[in-house]
């Protein structure tokens, strides 16, 4: 090898190796400045975490001082709740704060004066309670106004201010450090970028020569290749599509023998489903006429002694059989009431069964819908006010006269007021609302909203249904046979409308009643 080729030889190892020596020696350095970065960035999470402890301490401290203030004052112990979980969590962000703040001398100090003051602030707030709850509203008092709890809350959120003025300096300390880091990284980073490329550019300078001529060479060697594959690959897929071509031709008339054999029983099979399907209708009619017999004679039949079960309760309540003791009275109204409640479902699958038989008249009639709601309401909101609901009836200024049969209309707001108020919590509330369509306007939309638990999106196409019934957790299921819904629907129709629903869970439900408006005179 003569002296030049060495050379030459020499500096191409040199520029392919020096990359690699570089990129090794930032891969260390990057790597100290990584684990820098890292290590602050812990810290600064450390000194924020301290600073959300304290202030959930005393946050919590004060719910409790809230909380008995509330007691002391009406004696409700709901008022406790604040206290009780106050109380039990100021421990607990305490102790969290020792085991943080144990690299931080000042700070341990701090907590070793706070600890004290606030189990002795939660002691009194106790022995308030406690005298309160032995009725004594002004001792109670008397040691609030003593002022030694006030002292010593102001001596806790003095030490809390001390330990959050603390640790914010230590915050702001790490942070200006943790910025201070990312520049070095950011610097070590770019430094890298500029260093590789460099070299990266004097290796393709160098190399490039070669790279052509090995380039140009494969250049042609692959155009080569290319063209002996194209034909090779012509060839191939003639041959292929020859063969696909004869498979596919069998195939069809493979298929088409067995079309012809599936058709020919096909025919014979329809024969024998048309006369199957003739006989089923037939046996399904006739068992759904038996059916509506037999609900609407049953129905009849129990409305009578159910009727003379609340006759003699009656009789009996006013003394007719001799004087009523307490207990006798409560259990003669629970007698009533189960009484009432089959008489509904009763009257209920009476309906029912009306409607599917088609045998339900309408008389349709100008209804002016405000006198139509206070009319339901005056029966409705004592059952809303006993079940711990509010009721609200927007109506506005404007009358609305709708076409409805009375009696209806009266049935199926009464139906939607009852479920509202069956499956809605205690505190909730219904509304009804009337307004014009919005698209159409010889349509008007009676809307009976609730705050409920609402029905799930994959049921609300079921509730309409006859005998449905969707019972949530804490709901009775044995409240009715699931009827009101589908009845009061067909009832919407039969009077030319309809009844429809929105709902979704934890948001409750709006049925909106859909009627035609009455010609103004």
């Amino acid at each position: 090898m003569t002296p030049r080729r060495q050379s030459s030889s020499t500096r191409d190892r040199a520029l392919a190796i020096a990359p690699v020596v570089l990129i090794a020696a930032l891969a260390v350095w990057n790597a100290e400045l990584f684990g820098r970065a890292d290590e602050g960035r812990a810290w600064v999470r450390h000194s924020e975490a301290v600073l959300d402890n304290a202030s959930s301490a005393f946050s919590h401290l004060q719910d409790a001082e809230t909380g008995q203030r509330g007691f002391l004052i009406t004696g409700d112990e709901i008022y406790l709740q604040p206290y009780v979980s106050g109380r039990d969590s100021v421990n607990i962000e305490l102790s969290r704060l020792k085991t943080l703040t144990s690299d931080n001398e000042r700070q341990q100090a701090l907590l070793t004066q706070l600890v004290p003051i606030a189990t002795r602030r939660v002691t009194r707030l106790d022995s308030a309670i406690a005298v309160r709850r032995k009725g004594d509203a002004i001792g109670a008092a008397m040691l609030v106004r003593e002022g030694r709890g006030k002292a010593l809350m102001d001596s806790a959120r003095a030490l809390f201010g001390e330990l959050r003025k603390e640790e914010r300096r230590l915050l702001d300390e790490r942070t200006a450090q943790e910025l201070a880091d990312q520049e070095i990284l950011k610097f070590a980073l770019l430094l890298g970028v500029v260093a590789s490329a460099a070299i990266s550019y004097l290796v393709i300078r160098r190399f490039s020569r070669q790279s052509a001529r090995q380039a140009q060479i494969s250049e042609e060697l692959s155009k080569r290749n290319h063209t002996l594959q194209e034909q090779a690959l012509e060839i191939e897929a003639a041959n292929q599509q020859l063969q696909d071509q004869q498979l596919e031709l069998e195939s069809a008339n493979e298929q088409l023998r067995e079309q012809q054999l599936e058709l020919e029983m096909s025919t014979d099979q329809m024969r024998e489903h048309g006369d199957e399907l003739a006989l089923t209708s037939e046996k399904l009619r006739q068992a759904n006429e038996a059916k509506g017999r037999f609900l609407a004679n049953m129905s009849h039949e129990l409305r009578t002694p159910l009727n003379a079960i609340a006759g003699h309760v009656q009789l009996i309540e006013m003394g007719l059989h001799g004087p009523v003791t307490s207990e006798q009275r409560d259990a003669l109204d629970r007698i009533a009431r189960a009484q009432r409640h089959l008489l509904v479902l009763i009257n209920d699958i009476l309906n029912f069964t009306k409607l599917e038989a088609g045998r339900v008249p309408y008389t349709l009639t100008p209804v002016d819908v405000g006198l139509a709601i206070k009319d339901v309401s005056a029966m409705v909101e004592p059952l809303m006010v006993a079940a711990g609901l509010s009721f609200n009836s927007a109506l506005g200024t404007e009358r609305y006269v709708v076409m409805a049969d009375a009696e209806k209309l009266r049935q199926i707001l009464i139906n939607l007021f009852g479920n509202a108020t069956k499956f809605t919590e205690m505190g909730g509330r219904v509304s009804f609302g009337v307004a014009p369509h919005e698209t159409d306007p010889t349509l008007v939309e009676l809307r009976v909203s609730d705050t409920g638990m609402g029905i799930p999106a994959d049921k609300l196409e079921t509730i309409f249904d006859p005998f449905v019934q969707l019972a949530p957790a804490g709901v009775p299921s044995n409240q009715g046979v699931g009827l009101g819904l589908a009845i009061s629907r067909d009832l919407a129709r039969g009077m030319g409308g309809d009844l429809t629903v929105w709902s979704a869970e934890d948001l409750g439900s709006t049925f909106t009643l859909t009627l035609r408006r009455a010609p103004s005179d």
